[in-house]
């Protein structure tokens, strides 16, 4: 970058690096950090059974993988994701369901994910009502 400063002389320029795949991730990291609860929504309409998991994959560029468990059980399930498209980041394929259905006994679900950096959140959990 070049810029022209207070007396119009010419100023550098600068070396700006910008990697838009670590833009993208961290920015994604963030968001799902900030509203983790709204990663799952267990259905309070009439489609009793339905867990939504629509917040994460619209923000999936940042997830590595996803477990998750019933019930306070051991995180033993993977969530698959359709991959990260950086062209349309936050759009869910069509032919994707962003819901799966659980039995109703299921009280509750615990879910941890890993992040594409390595790290891995808290162990979450969410309590259907």
């Amino acid at each position: 970058i070049k810029y022209l400063d207070i007396r119009g002389r010419e100023t550098g320029p600068f070396d700006i690096r910008f990697d838009p795949d670590a833009a993208l991730q961290q920015g994604n990291k963030q968001i799902l950090d900030q509203f983790w609860t709204s990663w799952i929504a267990f259905d309070a309409s009439g489609n009793h059974g339905l867990v939504y998991f629509t917040q994460m994959l619209s923000y999936r560029c940042a997830i590595k993988e996803v477990h998750y468990s019933l019930n306070g059980a051991v995180l033993d399930k993977a969530l698959a994701m359709p991959p990260c498209n950086a062209k349309d980041p936050y759009a869910i394929p069509d032919d994707f369901q962003p819901y799966f259905k659980v039995a109703d006994s299921v009280k509750s679900m615990s879910v941890q994910v890993t992040y594409t950096d390595g790290t891995k959140s808290p162990v979450r959990e969410y309590k259907r009502q």
